[in-house]
């Protein structure tokens, strides 16, 4: 995924803490509370990806064209202007939309996040041929059975 591991995660906690808010308004308190929570997640789910198209515009990759800068400036800020623009007739339908649409990014970074380290995990170790124990992948000699690799597969 494009994203380093630290936006990823800063958005995942972002997203966790919102949806733990939403589910404790809703049971507490009901329907509409949970549609009030979903609006301000809408708004933070806006200013999340504004400031996301800001960072990706000025971010210094010599692989992003001009063009690609500008993209991503004109979605910095078009976003909040249509956004303002909608609400400020009253109409909360896009915010709600947003929020749902942050939880379901939410779930998603969270699956990225796990997968990531589960690889992580499974390339920091081997398998001993002997004893089928997983040592880590700089071992020499197995903890568990004392087999011995061959000095070029360590």
């Amino acid at each position: 995924m494009w994203l380093p591991p630290w936006v990823k995660e800063i958005g995942a906690a972002i997203g966790l803490v919102l949806s733990g808010v939403a589910f404790v308004r809703l049971v507490v308190s009901g329907r509409s509370a949970f549609v009030d929570v979903l609006t301000w997640s809408g708004v933070v789910g806006a200013a999340v990806f504004t400031l996301l198209a800001l960072i990706a515009a000025i971010r210094p990759d010599k692989d992003v064209t001009w063009r690609a800068r500008i993209g991503f400036a004109a979605v910095a800020v078009g976003v909040p202007v249509f956004t303002a623009s909608i609400t400020a007739h009253g109409d909360d339908s896009l915010l709600i939309i947003l929020g749902a649409t942050l939880y379901f990014i939410t779930g998603i970074l969270v699956y990225v996040i796990y997968e990531e380290r589960k690889k992580a995990r499974a390339d920091a170790v081997k398998e001993c041929p002997d004893c089928l124990e997983t040592v880590k992948r700089g071992a020499r000699v197995c903890r568990y059975c004392g087999y011995r690799w061959p000095e070029e597969l360590t």
